[in-house]
Protein backbone atom coordinates (compact mmCIF):
# COMPACT_ATOMS: atom_id res chain seq x y z
CA UNK A 1 0.00 0.00 0.00
CA UNK A 2 1.36 3.24 -0.95
CA UNK A 3 2.49 5.48 1.87
CA UNK A 4 1.91 9.42 2.24
CA UNK A 5 3.60 12.14 3.30
CA UNK A 6 2.81 16.11 4.08
CA UNK A 7 5.49 18.45 4.35
CA UNK A 8 5.88 22.08 4.69
CA UNK A 9 9.46 24.35 3.80
CA UNK A 10 9.90 27.59 4.39
CA UNK A 11 11.83 29.51 1.75
CA UNK A 12 13.08 33.13 2.99
CA UNK A 13 11.91 34.72 -0.78
CA UNK A 14 8.50 36.23 -1.63
CA UNK A 15 5.95 33.75 -3.51
CA UNK A 16 6.33 35.93 -6.83
CA UNK A 17 10.26 35.31 -6.77
CA UNK A 18 9.30 31.39 -5.94
CA UNK A 19 6.12 31.49 -8.47
CA UNK A 20 8.94 32.88 -10.90
CA UNK A 21 11.49 30.27 -10.35
CA UNK A 22 9.01 27.42 -10.50
CA UNK A 23 7.76 28.44 -13.85
CA UNK A 24 11.49 28.61 -15.23
CA UNK A 25 12.13 24.57 -16.60
CA UNK A 26 15.65 25.70 -16.04
CA UNK A 27 15.43 26.74 -12.40
CA UNK A 28 14.83 22.89 -11.93
CA UNK A 29 17.58 21.87 -13.99
CA UNK A 30 19.99 23.75 -11.84
CA UNK A 31 18.07 22.61 -8.92
CA UNK A 32 18.50 19.16 -9.85
CA UNK A 33 22.53 19.49 -10.00
CA UNK A 34 22.14 21.74 -6.99
CA UNK A 35 20.90 18.32 -5.00
CA UNK A 36 23.41 15.73 -6.10
CA UNK A 37 21.64 14.78 -9.07
CA UNK A 38 24.41 13.24 -11.65
CA UNK A 39 24.33 13.17 -15.64
CA UNK A 40 20.85 15.48 -15.58
CA UNK A 41 19.27 15.08 -19.14
CA UNK A 42 16.80 17.34 -19.99
CA UNK A 43 14.04 15.20 -22.10
CA UNK A 44 11.45 18.02 -22.50
CA UNK A 45 10.82 21.80 -21.00
CA UNK A 46 7.87 23.59 -22.20
CA UNK A 47 6.47 27.49 -21.56
CA UNK A 48 3.60 29.29 -22.19
CA UNK A 49 1.96 31.86 -20.76
CA UNK A 50 0.60 29.88 -17.48
CA UNK A 51 1.91 26.85 -17.27
CA UNK A 52 5.61 24.93 -17.51
CA UNK A 53 6.25 21.59 -17.72
CA UNK A 54 9.72 19.94 -17.18
CA UNK A 55 11.01 16.63 -17.68
CA UNK A 56 14.33 15.68 -16.55
CA UNK A 57 16.70 11.92 -16.16
CA UNK A 58 19.13 11.92 -14.32
CA UNK A 59 20.97 9.80 -11.28
CA UNK A 60 21.01 10.09 -7.89
CA UNK A 61 23.40 8.79 -5.30
CA UNK A 62 20.92 7.92 -1.70
CA UNK A 63 21.59 10.49 0.95
CA UNK A 64 19.47 8.16 3.42
CA UNK A 65 21.90 5.43 4.97
CA UNK A 66 20.86 2.70 3.50
CA UNK A 67 20.28 -0.81 5.89
CA UNK A 68 21.97 -4.15 4.35
CA UNK A 69 18.71 -5.70 2.32
CA UNK A 70 18.21 -2.17 0.75
CA UNK A 71 21.55 -2.30 -0.38
CA UNK A 72 21.01 -5.05 -2.15
CA UNK A 73 18.34 -3.96 -4.15
CA UNK A 74 19.90 0.08 -4.56
CA UNK A 75 22.80 -0.51 -4.98
CA UNK A 76 24.85 2.92 -5.89
CA UNK A 77 23.05 5.70 -7.92
CA UNK A 78 19.57 5.25 -8.78
CA UNK A 79 18.45 6.67 -12.25
CA UNK A 80 15.28 8.51 -12.13
CA UNK A 81 12.90 10.29 -14.47
CA UNK A 82 11.72 13.60 -12.82
CA UNK A 83 8.87 15.41 -14.55
CA UNK A 84 7.54 18.90 -12.99
CA UNK A 85 4.63 20.38 -14.51
CA UNK A 86 3.43 24.30 -12.81
CA UNK A 87 0.65 26.43 -13.18
CA UNK A 88 2.01 30.19 -12.15
CA UNK A 89 -1.66 31.09 -11.65
CA UNK A 90 -2.53 28.99 -9.50
CA UNK A 91 0.81 28.54 -7.86
CA UNK A 92 0.28 25.30 -7.78
CA UNK A 93 1.92 22.19 -9.50
CA UNK A 94 2.46 18.53 -9.42
CA UNK A 95 5.66 16.23 -9.55
CA UNK A 96 6.49 12.86 -10.50
CA UNK A 97 9.30 10.97 -9.99
CA UNK A 98 9.89 7.24 -10.93
CA UNK A 99 13.25 5.10 -10.71
CA UNK A 100 14.57 2.79 -13.38
CA UNK A 101 14.78 -0.59 -12.72
CA UNK A 102 12.68 -0.33 -9.05
CA UNK A 103 9.41 -0.64 -9.07
CA UNK A 104 9.29 3.13 -7.15
CA UNK A 105 6.78 6.05 -7.87
CA UNK A 106 6.57 9.26 -6.06
CA UNK A 107 4.06 12.05 -6.94
CA UNK A 108 3.40 15.53 -5.22
CA UNK A 109 0.83 17.85 -5.56
CA UNK A 110 2.28 21.15 -4.22
CA UNK A 111 1.12 24.78 -3.50
CA UNK A 112 2.49 28.25 -2.82
CA UNK A 113 1.49 29.96 0.70
CA UNK A 114 2.87 33.58 1.17
CA UNK A 115 3.77 33.96 4.87
CA UNK A 116 5.06 37.26 4.69
CA UNK A 117 6.37 39.85 2.03
CA UNK A 118 9.37 38.34 2.03
CA UNK A 119 8.73 34.81 3.01
CA UNK A 120 6.88 31.65 1.53
CA UNK A 121 5.90 28.02 2.29
CA UNK A 122 6.56 25.50 0.00
CA UNK A 123 3.24 22.59 0.78
CA UNK A 124 3.27 19.46 -1.16
CA UNK A 125 1.54 16.47 -0.22
CA UNK A 126 3.74 12.94 -1.25
CA UNK A 127 2.44 9.79 -2.29
CA UNK A 128 5.25 6.93 -2.72
CA UNK A 129 4.76 3.38 -4.07
CA UNK A 130 7.47 0.82 -4.27
CA UNK A 131 6.14 -2.72 -5.21
CA UNK A 132 8.49 -5.05 -3.56
CA UNK A 133 6.83 -8.04 -1.72
CA UNK A 134 8.06 -8.50 1.82
CA UNK A 135 10.41 -5.21 1.43
CA UNK A 136 8.13 -2.59 0.07
CA UNK A 137 6.79 -0.75 2.99
CA UNK A 138 10.42 -0.80 4.97
CA UNK A 139 11.24 0.83 1.37
CA UNK A 140 8.74 3.13 1.22
CA UNK A 141 10.09 4.78 4.54
CA UNK A 142 13.75 4.72 3.77
CA UNK A 143 12.26 6.33 0.40
CA UNK A 144 9.80 8.92 2.47
CA UNK A 145 13.25 9.68 4.55
CA UNK A 146 14.81 10.63 1.08
CA UNK A 147 12.23 12.92 -0.43
CA UNK A 148 12.24 14.95 3.14
CA UNK A 149 15.86 15.25 2.98
CA UNK A 150 16.04 16.36 -0.98
CA UNK A 151 13.53 18.78 -0.08
CA UNK A 152 15.15 20.09 2.98
CA UNK A 153 18.43 20.29 0.14
CA UNK A 154 16.35 22.55 -2.19
CA UNK A 155 14.92 24.93 0.20
CA UNK A 156 18.95 25.28 1.21
CA UNK A 157 20.29 25.69 -2.04
CA UNK A 158 16.92 27.82 -3.16
CA UNK A 159 18.38 31.27 -2.28
CA UNK A 160 21.69 30.68 -4.45
CA UNK A 161 19.92 29.41 -7.04
CA UNK A 162 17.88 32.41 -7.03
CA UNK A 163 20.84 34.93 -6.61
CA UNK A 164 23.32 33.48 -9.44
CA UNK A 165 19.96 33.10 -11.46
Amino acid sequence: MPSTSHYRFQFERSSEQINQAYSDPRYFERMAQAIGGLNVQVLEGRLDAQRMRTVMRMHLDPITPLPGFARKIINGAITITHTVEWNAADRSGSMEVIAAHIPYRATSRMRLESVADTTTDVVSDWTLSIRLPLVGSALERIADEEVRLRLQAECDACDQLMTGA
